[in-house]
């Protein structure tokens, strides 16, 4: 509801909002989009979508209920961001798991959907104190795989394999920060520029959805205001 509320506050103000998912301005998740488009997986049939990171300090605002807490809300948007838009569809949740802590907030998240075209994905987000940094995507398609290593941050390095049948090829696309190229991209929205900003609107009020059906299917109220 509060993002809804958000976009309809922006376009009553003729004002340009948009959700800060970085990684999506990037030349890498170009490049991924431009793969998928091209048809050369085949038919996509199952995605697999990871960020994990420690947070240890329990005084910082992911652990607090009622400040947008969880491991789902911070981290877990972004898995679920990227194979919402590689399939550029609306995800149905078919089932999910939480790791809780005795306040409620999601220490980890583990989530599988489904979409309108077929295909199916697995995301998965924790913010537990022993886990190691994560950032990865794999899509399956009928005739081959794209794997992703960091499309969270490629400018900290990352990888990108394609493979089929008959190849396999790895790339590392060049680019600045995915801040530089959302800010730039941010700049021609304000200059009048027409989806300059993929990141907003029905985008966000989408991903928003999602992530409350998630909380639901684990058992768990969907995040608060304070």
């Amino acid at each position: 509801a509060e993002a809804t509320e958000m976009v309809e506050a922006a376009k009553d103000a003729d004002r340009v909002l948009v959700e800060a998912f970085h990684y999506r301005y990037h030349p890498l998740f170009a490049r991924v989009l431009d793969i998928i488009a091209s048809g050369v997986l085949g038919p996509l049939q199952e995605l697999e979508a990871s960020f994990l990171v420690p947070v240890e300090d329990r005084s910082n605002f992911r652990w607090q209920p009622g400040r947008g807490d969880g491991a789902l809300m911070d981290l877990g948007c972004y898995p679920l961001h990227w194979v919402r838009t590689v399939t550029g569809e609306e995800p149905e949740i078919l089932e999910a798991h939480a790791e809780a802590d005795a306040g409620g907030t999601d220490a980890a998240m583990s989530a599988r959907l489904s979409f309108p075209g077929g295909a199916s994905a697995r995301i998965h987000c924790d913010m537990q104190a022993d886990v190691r940094f994560e950032a990865a995507l794999s899509v399956h398609g009928r005739d081959g795989t794209l794997r992703v290593l960091n499309p969270l941050a490629p400018h900290l390095g990352h990888k990108l394999t394609l493979e089929t049948a008959d190849n396999k090829l790895t790339e590392s696309i060049s680019g600045q920060t995915t801040y530089t190229h959302q800010l730039e991209h941010f700049l021609a929205a304000c200059r009048g520029q027409k989806d300059a900003c993929p990141t907003s609107g029905l985008d966000s009020v989408g991903n928003m959805r999602a992530i409350d059906a998630i909380y639901a299917a684990a058992g768990l109220p969907p995040r608060q205001r304070p």
